[in-house]
């Protein structure tokens, strides 16, 4: 599937036009798009990729090896932080 599917190998990084609030949480190897926005409170895991004009609201937590599509909104934390806190 290679020919038809490419899979996108990010870096660890942050784009210039990202708006990240001074209080949020950014774990290691995360990628940062652009035109993303992650507000006040958000904790971000590790090894998380978030694609360009992703927002994400105030206190949402972000769980290690998640990946946000580009244009998603999250106003709620992800399933594999839930998983993680509650077991």
């Amino acid at each position: 599937m290679p020919i038809f599917y490419k899979t996108w190998n990010s870096q660890p990084e942050v784009h210039s036009s990202a708006v990240i609030y001074p209080t949020a949480k950014i774990g290691n190897e995360v990628c940062v798009g652009a035109n993303v926005v992650i507000q006040e409170g958000v904790e971000i895991g590790n090894d998380v990729c978030i694609h360009p004009n992703v927002v994400i609201y105030p206190q949402v937590r972000i769980g290690d090896y998640t990946v946000l599509h580009a244009t998603c909104i999250i106003h709620e934390r992800t399933q594999s932080w839930y998983k993680l806190r509650n077991s």
